[in-house]
């Protein structure tokens, strides 16, 4: 088989393409945005459709939704397959989602609830729901031909890459525009939602008042224009556009906040040596006086706001990151509040690499993992902090939880196994 891979740089695509190879399939890889991000949805359907007349292929794949290249194949009556990796992804909600020729799969299950209920007057089923994955190969191989001294660099207590979202958020751009009373509203429903885990309720806060306020007072707001025949509204607008992005940001940054300066004293507590790291291992933005269990970020985040965390700076995704996740005693993720129930990617790539997971709760999670036996999860700030004194000071239990994470992925979890279930269901 021969597929047309349309590329835009998401971290997940080589092991994806290297994947279709595996399985024999030519790929013809379509890689323009990948450094042209202003590339508009007239110029995909151009170029998609002149690659489709020269060269035949089977289906067209990529990463998240785009429209225009669902247009083009619903012309050509081939399969466009897309799997999305983000959430949200307005994209989902545009009327090309009802086209014949689309096999979407999603990996957030209340969007494929959503998205399936737009098209369930469809003739055949063609919204599935599919969580992420990882692939093992090129991390053993990593870890193999990587120096010991090397592997050194990237050994910390406890870890977190990624960003902490403070510029990603719109809200703060936007904020004074809106009347106080609403910006007491809204700030009350964020703190209550940022402290909530396996259930998103911020939408079911949100009336009509709320809402037209928002609309009416900030400039340019976000939507898709009047009579496109989206299924993208001003609730998902206001809740997850400018919201969601805002409470990860306050999650993150005081989650790892109240990490950096209470585990200290809780590992204190269980009897361990507390002192300060030596001026050579104070990460690369030379702190000093910082605590042995310091959380070390890799992250392009301004970290001004955390003065007890190591910036290690940014890391190479596919050379330096899994180091990261393979070294780190604990390896911390903070799922964006707009993935409202499934898994991020980032949970199946540190444990594809051996690495110890202490996650928060979501509600797929006990779907995929055994919490406490493949992974470890926290439902509040408190409970972060015992989890991550506890698996610092049992070394032998944390092992084993690593151990067994990676077994389930390898087993259970793989692009391998992931893209035979797509392939399967896609030509149904």
């Amino acid at each position: 088989m021969k597929l047309l891979f349309y590329r835009y740089n998401n971290i997940c695509e080589p092991d994806i393409l290297e994947t279709f190879r595996e399985f024999g399939y030519e790929v013809i890889e379509y890689k323009e945005e990948m450094t042209r991000k202003d590339i508009k949805p007239s110029e995909i359907v151009s170029a998609v459709s002149g690659l489709l007349q020269k060269e035949p292929v089977d289906f067209v794949f990529s990463i998240n939704f785009y429209p225009a290249l669902s247009e083009v194949c619903n012309l050509f009556r081939i399969r466009y397959i897309s799997w999305t990796v983000d959430s949200p992804v307005p994209e989902l909600y545009h009327p090309a989602i009802r086209n014949e020729w689309n096999r979407t799969f999603i990996f957030d299950r209340e969007d494929f609830r959503e998205v399936s209920a737009i098209c369930e007057d469809s003739i055949r089923p063609h919204v599935f729901y599919l969580p992420l994955a990882a692939k093992i190969r090129p991390k053993e191989e990593l870890f193999f031909n990587t120096p010991a001294e090397v592997h050194e660099n990237y050994r910390h207590e406890i870890s977190f890459v990624g960003s902490l979202y403070s510029e990603k958020t719109r809200y703060r751009k936007i904020r004074e525009h809106l009347p106080e009373m609403t910006k007491g509203y809204l700030d009350g429903i964020m703190r209550a939602q940022e402290r909530i885990y396996g259930y998103f309720f911020m939408e079911e806060t949100l009336t009509e008042e709320i809402l037209r306020e928002f609309r009416d007072s900030v400039p340019g707001f976000f939507s898709f224009g009047e009579g496109t025949g989206h299924f993208w509204d001003d609730l998902k607008t206001v809740s997850r556009y400018y919201l969601s992005p805002e409470i990860a940001a306050m999650e993150r940054t005081d989650l790892i906040r109240t990490l950096s300066e209470r585990l200290p004293a809780r590992m204190s507590a269980y009897g361990t040596d507390s002192g300060l790291l030596a001026d050579s291992d104070t990460g690369r933005q030379g702190k000093d006086e910082l605590s042995k269990w310091a959380p070390c970020l890799y992250t392009a985040s301004d970290t001004a706001s955390l003065p007890k965390v190591r910036n290690m700076g940014t890391c190479k995704t596919l050379t330096e990151m899994p180091l990261v996740f393979h070294n780190s005693r604990i390896n911390l993720n903070i799922t964006s509040k707009g993935i409202r129930s499934g898994l991020p990617l980032r949970i199946f790539d540190i444990l594809s690499c051996g690495g110890f997971v202490l996650t928060n709760f979501q509600s797929e999670l006990p779907e995929l993992f055994t919490i406490g036996e493949d992974l470890t999860a926290y439902a509040s700030s408190e409970e972060l902090i015992d989890l991550a004194a506890y698996y610092l000071t049992h070394e032998a239990e944390r092992t084993a939880v690593a151990e067994r994470g990676y077994e389930r992925v390898k087993a259970e979890h793989t692009y391998e196994r992931r893209l035979a279930t797509m392939l399967e269901a896609a030509f149904l």
